[in-house]
């Protein structure tokens, strides 16, 4: 009899339904608490075993459908880094730790930690912040705001990555750096455009928001940098790779407030750089788009489903918007990123080749504003002479009125953003 009931009490231990500490902390840890912490910007902290049975209904709705981690790039043919997507498996820990009821566990037998997806800056050559803290109108639900910072360097000299930081996590809801240079497309009085945004808007920073053209929805010609959502760390570009910053360039910081979860404590984020003297490369934040757009090509009529196409060798354009580039040998594709407001729906950023692959570096199926993620690719792209880049935009106007291009929060856009190398 003893011995029967030693049987029976293994094979229990081996059905035992997954805990907190040994299952699901590892999970957590790496996949949701660079959001979900004290003071961040997820609507609550999973930090503990409280935190997460607290809600644990939630949690488990939100992984099994795949609502989190947030990843909006439909599965296909190329590998990203950083991708917190959770597998099958994961998921399903959730799910029988939940209808096993919700096991703590022994904090001494917690899981092995996963491996890390985030990466960290070897060490921080610039550091630009807000020029002074800035509280944004609690009255308002969301509040984009730009501000000017001023590049320090001397001569030509290159970024090569970066981290974005957050300083109040709990009103912070996203943050893209914009690089405004005198010697680029726009010319030299470009810079006291942009000083001129900045004068006519009282208070710190300006009011902006598709891009750093101010509250009149000005579209100036501009280079992004860098850029942060939630849950994001620092960004390495590919070895050798550089972006060019001339002497006397501005940074503009544009920064998304959201104020559902705000604490009140004013904000004065900032942004982390590594320089080198010289690359091997040049590199760019290349935005694809049919040139007619900004100028009222992008009509979307009121009370239907409208779906906008961009085709073709996107080499010159590029060299024009970034004047160092010399894409002659075609270029390599390291990155993309979709940009629409709040009326997309679904997106493509492919290359389709001259022997007539199409390649899709990028489908989103189900647009959010709110989730404007670059995408890393593991291994580059090739454009070479002879391809051509893909954009498809799908928007649902249910508005009483028509839409058309530009910055403004009651208008639209439609880019795939590429970082690319020359070769």
């Amino acid at each position: 009899m003893r011995f029967i009931a030693v049987l029976v009490l293994a094979a229990g231990c081996q059905g035992a339904s997954p805990t907190y500490y040994a299952d699901l902390k590892p999970i957590l840890d790496n996949r949701c608490n660079s959001c979900h912490d004290a003071g961040g910007v997820g609507p609550f902290p999973l930090e503990s075993y409280d935190d997460v049975s607290t809600v644990a209904e939630l949690v488990v709705n939100a992984v099994e459908s795949r609502q989190m981690p947030p990843w909006k790039a439909v599965p296909g043919a190329l590998a990203y880094q950083g991708d917190p997507t959770l597998t099958d498996e994961q998921i399903a820990l959730f799910r029988a730790w939940l209808d096993g009821g919700m096991r703590e566990g022994d904090p001494e037998d917690e899981g092995q930690a996963l491996p890390p997806i985030a990466v960290e800056l070897p060490r921080v050559d610039v550091a630009l912040e807000l020029p002074e803290p800035y509280a944004p109108p609690p009255a308002v639900a969301d509040d984009y705001r730009c501000f000017i910072t001023e590049w320090p360097g001397t001569g030509i000299q290159y970024v090569t990555g970066f981290e974005v930081k957050p300083d109040n996590k709990t009103v912070v809801h996203h943050v893209a750096a914009f690089l405004v240079r005198p010697d680029g497309i726009a010319g030299p009085g470009v810079i006291d455009t942009f000083r001129g945004f900045d004068d006519a808007d009282p208070g710190p920073g300006y009011t902006c928001y598709g891009g750093p053209g101010g509250a009149e929805g000005t579209d100036v010609p501009i280079q992004q940098v860098a850029q942060w959502v939630p849950g994001n760390g620092a960004v390495l570009f590919p070895e050798g790779v550089g972006i060019a910053v001339s002497e006397g360039s501005l940074l503009v910081m544009q920064l998304h407030y959201n104020t559902a979860a705000w604490d009140g404590t004013p904000d004065r984020s900032s942004i982390e750089l590594l320089v080198e003297p010289e690359v091997d490369r040049l590199g760019a934040f290349a935005p694809f788009l049919n040139p007619l757009w900004p100028i009222g090509g992008m009509n979307l009529p009121a009370g239907q489903t409208t779906t906008h196409t961009q085709a073709g060798d996107p080499r010159a354009f590029f060299e024009l918007l970034n004047g160092d580039l010399d894409l002659e040998a075609g270029f390599d594709i390291h990155a993309a990123m979709l940009h629409m407001h709040q009326l997309g729906r679904t997106g493509v950023v492919r290359v389709d080749r001259m022997g007539g692959e199409q390649l899709e570096l990028l489908r989103v199926d189900d647009w959010d504003f709110d989730w404007q993620l670059n995408y890393r690719f593991m291994d580059p792209v090739g454009f070479e002479p002879g391809d051509e880049m893909f954009l498809s935009c799908t928007y649902e106007n249910d508005r009483g009125a028509d839409v058309n291009w530009g910055e403004g929060s009651e208008e639209e856009m439609c880019v795939g953003n590429l970082f690319i190398s020359q070769r």
